[in-house]
């Protein structure tokens, strides 16, 4: 049995929790009052280490379907399932609660507050580890419950140390709520960010300076001539300078040297991938990457897990092989619209059906595009092609008519740098932010660590010692229970002087 006991100020002791309080065990069935509504605990209402009730309801008794534990105002229920998880409450009304949650009440005057914090405590939590049994769902024995060792202070320090914890804490919880506001607030800023870079705003002052940088209509119309000579294009053996032209209709102003123009026109390839099951191939453990839609991540490419394909099915595929820099998008399911860049070391890889590869030409910077993508505008332009099937998707025919901004090659270079340079802030202020969650979560601990060590209050060589309390409790507990053996024995009595008249 782990003991982790310790040096303890004067006027303190060591007992077990089942010295001062009784653990539950009265059981009802709801469902047989099936109209009821009932004040049903569970481990989901509770909030992992500070013991607060969550999206917590009354619930009818038919909804309520095995055996529940009994509790009152003032017990502590303590979750034994994943006791790591800390959930830890004081109730503040009567109701039932899972079995999982162990009703304790305090006898005499030990502070309900003060057990809850102490089974909060990292003291507690290094009592409760060794002693978890099962590997799926691990539990602390109802037995090894009750002999956990006590830090039991005098009541009144008792009751100043919940003071200053819950005062510290609310300090604390003033803290994180401030953290709390700051993600939401920096995506915000990054969507932002996308939307000014893609109206020209970043860049204004660059292009003020950089007068002579060709326009992106020049641009456009020399790939476009380039293309009138090739003797046959990359889709369908069809030339670039052939395909239909898209209606661009109404679209916003641009700064003069930008242009609108489709996918399609400032694109080498634009291609999705197929299923090695369809041609009657399997995933093998050592073979070529196949990039599926689950490793296309919000402008990341994930390969930890990817699946592999033989390399006679990736030469099959010439047309979906990846190169460096080509740019990915998700056409299928849930993820559509994730986007992400080929890396230079990934040399050799396929993609399935659900993945587009995007191959741009000289006149756009893959960077570029990527950010492009996964801006908000565009993402909503991407969503509203959605055809909601067996499965949403989006086609390559709408993809290669998305109508995008085209920048100067130059300025979307200076555009991606503007985006990264912001978009550092922003991740040096999220790990900030994490590192100061982190720090919030040493400091509670600490402040509990502290609490029950004896020094995160003063103590009072006026207070009854922690003994006399103990002591108190001992023998209220003995009356308690000669009282109840006594009122057992009248009510045996009581009845059986009843079936002797009835006889």
């Amino acid at each position: 049995m782990s003991d982790e006991r310790y040096e303890l100020p004067e006027e303190w002791l060591w007992a077990a929790l089942g010295d001062v309080v009784s653990v539950g065990s009265m059981q009802v069935l709801p469902k047989r009052t099936p109209g009821e509504a009932f004040n049903y605990l569970a481990l989901e209402h509770i909030e992992p280490g500070t013991g607060r009730i969550l999206n917590f309801t009354p619930t009818l008794g038919r909804d309520i379907g095995s055996n529940k534990f009994t509790f009152k105002v003032g017990d502590i229920l303590y979750g034994k399932l994943r006791p790591y998880l800390r959930k830890v409450t004081v109730a503040r009304f009567d109701g039932v609660s899972a079995t999982d949650l162990i009703p304790l009440r305090s006898l005499g005057s030990v502070e309900a507050s003060y057990l809850q914090q102490y089974l909060l405590s990292p003291q507690a939590l290094n009592y409760v580890h060794p002693l978890m049994a099962g590997i799926k769902m691990p539990r602390l024995r109802s037995r090894d419950l009750r002999v956990m060792p006590i830090p039991l202070a005098p009541l009144s320090e008792q009751r100043r140390i919940v003071e200053k914890i819950e005062a510290l804490f609310e300090q604390s919880r003033t803290a994180r709520q401030a953290l709390d506001r700051i993600p939401p607030l920096l995506k915000t800023f990054r969507q932002a960010v996308l939307a000014a870079a893609f109206r020209g705003d970043l860049t204004r002052d660059w292009r003020e300076q950089h007068t002579d940088a060709e326009s992106a209509s020049v641009m456009l119309e020399r790939i476009r001539a380039e293309r009138r000579h090739e003797s046959e294009g990359p889709y369908r053996g069809s030339n670039h300078a052939e395909r239909k032209t898209v209606d661009m209709g109404d679209l916003p102003g641009l700064p003069p040297s930008w242009v609108w123009c489709t996918l399609d026109q400032c694109t080498n390839l634009i291609t999705k991938g197929e299923s090695p099951n369809w041609q009657g191939y399997q995933y093998v453990a050592e073979g070529v990457p196949f990039v599926r839609s689950e490793n296309v991540l919000w402008g990341a490419l994930d390969l930890s897990g990817v699946a592999r394909v033989p390399d006679t099915f990736h030469q099959k595929l010439q047309r979906s092989k990846l190169k460096p820099n080509d740019v990915l998008i998700n056409l299928v399911g849930a993820s559509i619209g994730r986007c992400a860049i080929v890396p230079s070391e990934l040399c050799e890889a396929n993609i399935n059906q659900a993945v587009a590869t995007i191959r741009t030409a000289g006149t756009l910077y893959p960077p570029y595009l990527l950010h492009l993508l996964l801006s908000p505008a565009m993402q909503e332009v991407i969503q509203g092609k959605r055809v909601e099937v067996a499965r949403p998707n989006i086609s390559l025919g709408d993809l290669r008519n998305l109508i995008i901004p085209l920048a100067p090659a130059a300025e979307q270079e200076r555009i991606v740098f503007k985006i990264e340079q912001l978009f550092a802030v922003v991740a040096a202020i999220e790990m900030a932010v994490q590192v100061a969650e982190q720090r919030a979560d040493l400091l509670d601990r600490s402040i509990l660590t502290r609490a029950f060590s004896g020094e995160l209050v003063p103590q009072d060589p006026n207070d009854e010692p922690a003994s006399a309390l103990l002591e108190r409790v001992h023998s209220e507990r003995s009356i308690g229970t000669a009282s109840r053996r006594l009122a057992g024995s009248q009510e045996r009595k009581r009845k059986r002087a009843g079936r002797k008249a009835d006889v």
